[in-house]
């Protein structure tokens, strides 16, 4: 593995070239701030970026107005679905799905005993989200937004605390967070495998083309 940044990355935005993370910034005195950098597969090199160039790509061209509805850009959840719309939800588990217009064509809670969301990846006409409190992964059909198949939470979870969830090729890749575990599930099957094990907690984990990237407690690696 080799390190990219520190412990101060908050979380990683996969592009279709690169990665935009956010990161936590020490400011004069005690003053703390969220920054942007983003790396390019292209030609290694890293930038600073700004707000907006990491808005766009999270939300979509019209981000300023649905700022104007999340109360924490940087720690709500938010995915790209089939249909060019985007699904949203913030730390309290309220979700939206926003069209191209900027219309919002569904809004409700996206939670589980109380607790929101702590990864979300869509596949298809589905959407899947972690809760990392309740060990468990629930897959939503996109219509109706309602729950229709669940894997563990049980007795007997292998995968105790999901959070990060990668979707590509058939495959989900979990990131079981506090054992610092990754387990790859095939979606035809529902057959499960360990992926990749590490010595801390892993909070996500995503690929792009080749490029494999987690985020763990230390900082952002590519593997």
């Amino acid at each position: 593995m080799t390190k990219i940044f520190d412990s101060s990355a908050l979380s990683i935005l996969p592009l279709s070239d690169g990665i935009i993370f956010a990161y936590c910034e020490e400011l004069d005195g005690d003053r703390m701030a969220v920054g942007f950098k983003s790396v390019s597969f292209e030609d290694g090199k890293m930038k600073n970026v700004t707000t907006d160039y990491y808005s766009i790509a999270k939300f979509g061209a019209n981000y300023k107005s649905l700022l104007l509805t999340i109360d924490n850009p940087v720690t709500c959840k938010a995915v790209y679905l089939q249909n060019g719309n985007v699904f949203v939800v913030n730390d309290a588990g309220q979700a939206m799905i926003i069209d191209r217009d900027n219309c919002i064509v569904w809004n409700g809670e996206i939670s589980h005993k109380g607790a929101p969301a702590s990864g979300v990846a869509a596949d298809g006409n589905t959407l899947w989200c972690s809760y990392k409190d309740s060990g468990i992964l629930v897959r939503y059909n996109i219509r109706t937004m309602r729950d229709e198949l669940r894997l563990g939470g049980g007795k007997n979870t292998v995968i105790s605390s999901p959070k990060g969830i990668h979707i590509a090729d058939g495959l989900m890749r979990v990131c079981d967070c506090d054992a610092g575990k990754i387990f790859e599930i095939d979606l035809n099957s529902y057959s499960m495998k360990l992926y990749r094990e590490f010595d801390e907690p892993v909070h996500q984990y995503v690929k792009i083309r080749s490029h494999e990237l987690v985020l763990l407690d230390s900082g952002i690696y590519v593997l």
